[in-house]
């Protein structure tokens, strides 16, 4: 399957096992929570690099990847700061349940992006 399908196809159980994590209420339930819900991610940044790799303008493939480097910093420390958030105003559930809904927000973007990812610029 080519990486932009199988990026798509990895991202959806990304999304639906990631609420699981709403139901660790002790390190032990959380650590065995995790497995599953973190299974997906391995599998995911790999294809994500096919990916980048394949669409990336010949020559450019390390500018594409620290493109990709610096947006996946930002994402995060943005996450940081929305989960953060939500967890102080919601709880400690509403935001695995928030970052599922994003996944899957992402998945759909894939998904939908599909011919961009199949033409090398």
């Amino acid at each position: 399957m080519p990486a932009r399908k199988r990026l798509a196809v990895l991202m959806g159980p990304a999304a639906l096992l990631t609420p699981l994590l709403a139901l660790g209420h002790s390190i032990a339930t959380m650590a065995g929570l995790l497995v599953p819900a973190g299974a997906p991610f391995a599998a995911q940044w790999s294809t994500t690099f096919l990916a980048l790799d394949r669409v990336a303008p010949r020559g450019a493939a390390a500018e594409a990847l620290s493109w990709l480097s610096a947006a996946n910093a930002a994402g995060v420390g943005i996450g940081y700061l929305l989960a953060g958030a939500i967890v102080q105003g919601s709880g400690t559930p509403r935001a695995f349940i928030t970052a599922a809904c994003l996944l899957a927000i992402a998945a759909t973007i894939v998904l939908l992006r599909q011919r961009t990812l199949a033409v090398r610029s």
